[in-house]
């Protein structure tokens, strides 16, 4: 199931969150795209860099906090050195999200802003990319945007946005 809403992240009440992230310098640094959600976490950074100092976060890839806490922390290696998401990155690893949410019995994930909701990536809207790679998924995803999707988005019938804007999947909260 999916869903995406315009609100607050850290006002979910998910088990867990994804937070997409930009990858610096050959996968040894990363810099989160929402300053205000990562500094929510401060221990799951403390333990990022821990693990950055042996390990690389490479394009697509996953980094999952296993710290104790709620909610959990899982980073979304989406965005390349120059802040610009790439449609290839930003599937894989939405993909590995979904793999993952459904090997551990996740029951939801709040995933946060993947990109603005008027700019598209290859001709799509970051939000077709999110649906296509995380509806056939067990987990109950929610994903948060700086805004609900425009008009311009609402595709043709049969569209997979139509079909999930059809299910009144698209809520304001």
């Amino acid at each position: 199931m999916m869903q995406f809403v315009s609100g607050n992240i850290l006002e979910s009440h998910s088990p867990v969150v994804a937070l997409p992230v930009q990858i610096k310098q050959d996968g040894k640094e990363v810099a989160p795209l929402d300053q205000k959600a990562a500094k929510a976490f401060p221990d799951s950074w403390v333990r990022l860099k821990r693990f950055l100092r042996s390990h690389q976060l490479n394009p697509g890839e996953l980094w999952v906090d296993d710290g104790p806490g709620q909610p959990r922390l899982v980073l979304l290696a989406s965005h390349g050195p120059l802040g610009n998401v790439q449609v290839p990155m930003l599937r894989k690893s939405l993909r590995r999200l979904a793999n993952w949410a459904d090997r551990n019995d996740v029951a939801a994930v709040a995933v946060g802003n993947l990109g603005s909701a008027d700019r598209t990536l290859a001709g799509l809207p970051s939000q077709q990319i999110a649906y296509e790679q995380l509806v056939d998924s067990r987990c109950r995803f929610v994903v948060y945007e700086n805004q609900v999707m425009p008009p311009q988005f609402e595709e043709t019938t049969g569209s997979p946005l139509a079909r999930w804007r059809d299910q009144d999947q698209l809520v304001a909260v």
